[in-house]
């Protein structure tokens, strides 16, 4: 009983050994990018460009909702004037200039995402040699 329980001990620590050397082997950041004036620039310039576009992304939005409330205000004003009596609808298919500021709102947050992946790999770049795999004849 006894000797189960240092027997499991000396695995867990063991394991606990072998993954803090894996993960520290790729740690990308202390071993390379701190020491990197142009890798250090580039992290920069990604993340400000990742900033951009995900204000760009919120812009694009609010240009999306902007178009489609003037569409219905228009729509409202119109009937009004008119006095036909006929019910502007909230259920009305908005005007093209939402959907491409909408598109352009999906478009600019996901770059922005792909640009938050990208600079993870300037820390820690996650690899485990079980993944390799060949493929076919290389000769």
């Amino acid at each position: 009983m006894v000797t189960e329980k240092i027997l499991k001990q000396d695995i867990q620590k063991t394991t606990e050994r072998e993954t803090f050397q894996w993960t520290k082997q790729f740690d990308v950041w202390e071993t390379h990018t701190k020491h990197c004036l142009v890798c250090q620039d580039a992290l920069k310039n990604i993340n400000r460009l990742k900033i951009l576009t995900y204000v760009v992304a919120g812009l694009c939005l609010c240009l999306g909702i902007v178009i489609d409330a003037r569409a219905i205000a228009i729509q409202a004003a119109t009937a009004a004037i008119t006095e036909t009596g006929t019910f502007v609808s909230g259920l009305a298919v908005p005007p093209l200039g939402f959907w491409f500021a909408l598109g352009g709102a999906t478009l600019f947050a996901f770059g922005g995402y792909k640009l938050q992946q990208l600079s993870r790999l300037f820390y820690v770049y996650e690899f485990e040699h079980a993944d390799n795999r060949v493929v076919g004849n290389l000769y």
